[in-house]
């Protein structure tokens, strides 16, 4: 059995250091690296197809780690296994992530059900979806149901990722500095807006609501790509209220998807897309 083989079966046999040396070479800028990450691909590409796909953006600080490590505490408690591809804007060139990225999502980052990984940004959103594209498939065929896909918060990259996950889900803090500088672009990519009350966020619970009724608003005036009409909630990082019609909300989005055929076309324009 050759490396790549050999990679490819510790893969599937959900060996999280496989798994990580699998990425390692999907990431990697090395012509020979790139065709042994092509190669294992290939050899994996029947297993993969069957998860929820989830891009996650907003501005930097706005508490994206935070909700996404409690979000997926609690789809592991239903029973999910998860895995999250951070698209890192602070690691070193060169020097692998940096100390805080280690300590980010600390508890997910413990359990056996979830995969975390954090990747650094290339500045070129084409190359980030490629990497991240890869890197799913791969976390897919590893038997990982939900894919959590955390951008960096730059318009350029969120519509890259837009084109390799199956529902966008952008959060905000509330703030109306925040509001005023949501970027129509983003707000267009958007499947649900998530109004966030996290540790050292000074929002109220009216403020919350106001916030929360502005980016509806907004949604409304807007033509959606799909037949789904764009949602604006309200959810707590940090006390866990609002996950549970997040995630519905989420399941919604996704049965309407496969219901219309929406989801197949899409997937299908983001594998040309990727090819």
């Amino acid at each position: 059995m050759n490396r790549n083989e050999t990679l490819a079966q510790g893969v599937l046999a959900r060996e999280p250091a496989m798994l990580s040396q699998a990425i390692t070479l999907a990431e990697s800028n090395l012509a020979a690296h790139r065709a042994q990450a092509q190669d294992i691909l290939q050899r994996l590409l029947s297993r993969t197809g069957k998860a929820m796909r989830i891009g996650i953006s907003g501005a930097p600080g706005g508490g994206k780690s935070r909700l996404i490590e409690a979000l997926g505490l609690r789809l592991i408690e239903q029973g999910h296994r998860v895995a999250v591809l951070a698209i890192d804007s602070s690691s070193q060139p060169g020097g692998g992530n940096t100390p805080d990225d280690k300590t980010r999502m600390a508890q997910l980052s413990l359990r056996d059900e979830a995969y975390v990984r954090h990747s650094l940004t290339s500045g070129h959103p084409d190359s980030d979806t490629r990497v991240s594209r890869e890197s799913l498939l791969l976390c897919e065929a590893a038997g990982f149901d939900v894919i959590l896909v955390e951008t960096v918060g730059v318009a350029q990259t969120e519509a890259g990722i837009s084109k390799m996950v199956d529902c966008c889900l952008l959060l905000v803090s509330g703030a109306d500095d925040e509001l005023q500088s949501i970027e129509k672009g983003m707000l267009e990519l958007a499947d649900i807006v998530a109004v966030n009350k996290a540790d050292g966020n000074t929002i109220n619970d009216a403020g919350q609501a106001r916030a929360t009724s502005t980016c509806q608003h907004a949604l409304s005036l807007l033509q959606p790509a799909s037949s789904w009409k764009p949602v604006a909630l309200t959810c707590s990082a940090t006390t866990g209220d609002g996950l549970d019609e997040l995630w519905q909300n989420v399941r919604t989005h996704r049965r309407q998807m496969i219901d219309t055929g929406e989801l197949v076309e899409r997937r299908e324009q983001q594998r040309i897309s990727w090819t």
